[in-house]
C-alpha cells in the first residue's frame, strides 16, 4: 500500500506563533501536543523559512531523568 504525504495548512497557526514570538517580554515557550501531532514538523518548517531572523538550537533529550 502506498501512502501519499498529507500536509495540513498551517498559515493561521504560523501567524499566531509569529505574533507570540514577537512579544517583547517572552522568556519561555512551552510547545506541547500528543505524540505524532506534527510539533517537530511545524517547528522545522517554521524556522527553516525564517532562518535569518532566529537562532534555532535543537535539543534532543536522550537518557534523561526527572525527579521531584
Amino acid at each position: 500500500m502506498i501512502m501519499d504525504k498529507v500536509t495540513v495548512p498551517t498559515d493561521r497557526i504560523e501567524k499566531e506563533f509569529t505574533r507570540y514570538l514577537d512579544l517583547g517580554d517572552n522568556e519561555r515557550i512551552i510547545f506541547s501536543g500528543k505524540f505524532g501531532s506534527g510539533k517537530t514538523t511545524f517547528l522545522n518548517n517554521y524556522f527553516n523559512a525564517r532562518y535569518e531572523k532566529y537562532l534555532t538550537i535543537k535539543l534532543y533529550p536522550v537518557h534523561y531523568s526527572v525527579s521531584l
